[in-house]
């Protein structure tokens, strides 16, 4: 994993967060709007730890270097909008095999990885 990869990583879990509160203010019904409210509480915890990881790494970064990537995100429902983050966590992992100096951040996928399933069978439930 190189530094614009761990930029492009955060600024899409940004990304998510803008699209999932798109989908927070349309919800139908309060299940709905109650688990999305948890899965923006999530995102943000995974993406804070995840930043945080990167600072250990790379440094620290100037104020207003990262911007959320929105125009990735195609998802229009909870569920889509979740297999997308899994399928973006799946993707970063794949950038860290071989890499055992940044072990850190693949048992942070494997956490996002493990959580994002979870999410995805309660938004199944609702």
């Amino acid at each position: 994993m190189e530094q614009k990869d761990f930029f492009e990583f955060i600024q899409k879990l940004e990304g998510f967060k803008v699209r999932f509160k798109e989908l927070h203010w349309n919800a139908i019904g309060t299940p709905e709007h109650l688990l999305i409210d948890r899965i923006l509480d999530e995102i943000s915890d995974f993406q804070d730890k995840f930043a945080e990881t990167g600072f250990t790494v790379f440094g620290k970064f100037a104020t207003g270097c990262f911007v959320a990537l929105t125009e990735l995100i195609v998802a229009e429902n909870t569920k889509d909008a979740l297999q997308e983050v899994l399928e973006t966590i799946f993707d970063v992992k794949e950038l860290l095999i071989n890499q055992p100096r940044l072990c850190d951040f693949s048992a942070l996928c494997d956490e996002g990885i493990s959580l994002t399933r979870r999410l995805i069978y309660l938004a199944d439930q609702v």
